[in-house]
């Protein structure tokens, strides 16, 4: 619990332990917050909530009218876990950070 079951990890974990179901059984939480914590335990999702606040301090006190986009990714990380468990859910959340915290040129 207090380090997880490892980064990518978590649907093989699940089958070692309840390996008698079908394969399209094994699913990760469509909670990305959950999973993160699964997969990286508590230490890891301290980690996670730490940058991720102090990214949106940074937002906020730099250009507010990107907290509304920071707030959409966030919420759909409640809904969905391709923002941490696959390449192109990953990249786009990365992606859309860095353009948040872009320097504004005026």
């Amino acid at each position: 619990p207090l380090f997880g079951s490892g980064s990518g990890v978590y649907t093989l974990e699940l089958f070692n332990q309840n390996n008698h179901y079908q394969s399209w059984y094994y699913q990760p939480v469509h909670n990305t917050y959950v999973l993160i914590l699964a997969e990286t335990g508590i230490v890891g999702i301290l980690l996670y909530c730490y940058i991720v606040t102090l990214l949106t301090i940074y937002v906020w006190r730099r250009n507010r009218f990107f907290i509304s986009v920071i707030v959409v990714l966030l919420v759909a990380g409640l809904f969905e876990h391709w923002l941490w468990s696959l390449y192109g859910g990953v990249v786009f959340c990365w992606v859309v950070w860095g353009i948040v915290l872009m320097k504004n040129e005026e």
